[in-house]
Parts: structure tokens; sequence; C-alpha cells
């Protein structure tokens, strides 16, 4: 079983994402992130491509 310190911390964490708004703009980041085949050639579409690239390399925690 996990640490119950790091659920905590992870249970306040997710709470203030979501009292912040901020959960929904992730959820709309990983949405646009599985929906998107192709980037903008504008470079609109940069912060979906970082935060893909950082999910790959393991630096974003879930």
């Amino acid at each position: 079983l996990p640490d119950p310190r790091y659920l905590k911390v992870h249970a306040a964490c997710t709470r203030a994402a979501h009292l912040s708004g901020a959960a929904r703009c992730i959820s709309m980041l990983l949405s646009d992130m599985e929906d998107a085949s192709v980037l903008a050639s504008d470079g609109t579409s940069h912060d979906i491509l970082h935060y893909a690239f950082l999910r790959r390399s393991d630096i974003a925690t879930d």
C-alpha cells in the first residue's frame, strides 16, 4: 500500500487543482493531446507538444 502521507498530499493537491479550476485545464489539455493528429504551423499547439514530451519522459506526474 502507498504511504498514507503521500495519499494525503495527493488528495490536497487534487482538491486544490479542482477548486482553482486547474483540473479543468489539465483535462482539456489531455483531451486536446489525444485528439491532435498534427501540430499547428503557427505554434499554437506548443502546450500540447510540451506536455506530451513531459509525459513520455516521465517528468510529469499523474
